[in-house]
């Protein structure tokens, strides 16, 4: 009778601990760059709640910038899939099953049989991971320069990149069918490994979400709402659809709060060099022209400058903070040697130590409340200009919540 009961005993143990659900531990990012590390609880379309030290906070979506959930390997690719590139920006990886009328049907992350609409895509690039990367190269410039009207072919002849315009009318798994020089034909993804559609005339609308997935997916859309377990959010190819959060790795927001200092034209530039040519600033690219990178992390936005750099915005609204993520570019590391300034009306708001190609990039926020003209300065290092490529990351300007419509 005694081990009937231990063993009940054991049993009732085992199912407890079963039917126990793990909460996702999460990271979470405020527009002003400050982190809070807690346990995800739920959210909806203005909110999200988490549970930190055994209670619960609520806090505005329009105050996130990122929630990152923590226990996630790193992003997988199979091989074999198709990688569909949304208009609104983002990237889908799947595998084709269908074809359909002006669309294309897939099994994906976010669910099996998805239908893509042709106007909510940029461009497919098809199973073909052994061609040259100048093709793929090549593909990757045009569908960031989309023409209005035409859909492009890249075509593979005698071991080179080629094009072919026309009107695509249908995509499966071995290629398509599309209507060239007034005659319908047909093509195979042996030969053609990437299509690139027209831009359309109606302007794409701006999501306030991205969601980065375990697979590599990242989709545009817009968070409906999430619990425990799942999330569910409107995607920027059509469908809502519902996930469960082992799949999500980030979840990434656009604040009407937040203006990017890329997406303003400065009032005034000043540059200066030493033993090198004077190097303009770029915006949203490093001033090397590339992506800006910081400790192997991506960023869309940003400035990239070239010491020495003054960057001066006249500010026609009021803001509470100016936020960044300062540091030397990865493609130079362990190089560079700079200072960073941020003035306010004249005035030294920030001055950063010395930031060498060595050190690890740092997130500033600096109040800026009253000023009307901000200037970001990237100053000589101790050697000189070699090598200076100084980003900004994520520079951008923060609205006072009651300033926000």
């Amino acid at each position: 009778m005694k081990r009937s009961k231990i063993t009940i005993c054991s049993l009732l143990v085992t199912a407890a601990l079963t039917n126990m659900v793990v909460a996702e531990r999460v990271t979470i990012t405020r527009i002003d760059g400050t982190t809070l590390r807690c346990e995800w609880q739920s959210a909806e379309a203005t909110s999200l709640v988490c549970v930190k030290d055994g209670a619960s906070q609520s806090i505005a979506l329009d105050d996130v910038q990122q929630v990152r959930f923590t226990r996630r390997p790193a992003p997988g690719r199979d091989e074999h899939v198709t990688e569909f590139f949304p208009a609104a920006g983002g990237q889908l990886l799947g595998l084709i099953t269908e074809s359909a009328d002006v669309a294309v049907v897939a099994d994906t992350a976010l669910g099996d049989n998805v239908t893509i609409p042709f106007d909510k895509l940029a461009a497919v690039w098809f199973n073909r991971d052994t061609v040259q990367r100048s093709v793929r190269q090549q593909f990757d410039q045009l569908r960031r320069d989309r023409l209005p009207g035409k859909d492009v072919l890249v075509a593979i002849r005698d071991d080179n990149a080629t094009t072919i315009k026309g009107g695509i009318l249908s995509l499966n798994a071995d290629g398509g069918r599309l209507i060239f020089n007034s005659k319908e034909r047909t093509f195979n993804t042996e030969t053609v490994p990437a299509v690139v559609f027209a831009i359309g005339l109606a302007e794409q609308p701006s999501w306030p979400m991205t969601a980065t997935l375990t697979d590599g997916t990242v989709m545009p859309g817009r968070l409906t709402s999430a619990d425990a377990d799942n999330l569910a959010f409107e995607t920027a190819i059509g469908p809502t659809v519902t996930l469960p959060l082992y799949r999500v790795r980030t979840l990434r927001f656009t604040s009407p709060r937040v203006v990017y200092l890329s997406d303003l034209s400065p009032s005034d530039i000043e540059m200066d060099a030493m033993l090198l040519e004077m190097v303009p600033p770029r915006f949203d690219r490093s001033a090397a022209n590339t992506p800006i990178t910081l400790d192997d992390q991506v960023y869309e936005k940003g400035i990239g400058t070239h010491a020495r750099t003054e960057l001066r915005y006249a500010l026609d609204q009021p803001y509470d903070t100016f936020a960044a993520v300062i540091g030397i570019d990865d493609s130079v590391k362990p190089n560079g040697h700079v200072q960073y300034r941020l003035l306010g009306d004249g005035k030294t708001l920030y001055e950063s130590a010395s930031i060498t190609g060595s050190d690890q990039a740092l997130s500033i926020a600096v109040d800026i409340k009253g000023v009307k003209e901000l200037t970001l300065v990237t100053d000589f290092g101790e050697l000189l200009d070699v090598s200076d490529l100084a980003n900004w990351a994520d520079a951008r300007l923060i609205k006072p919540t009651e300033v926000t419509p």
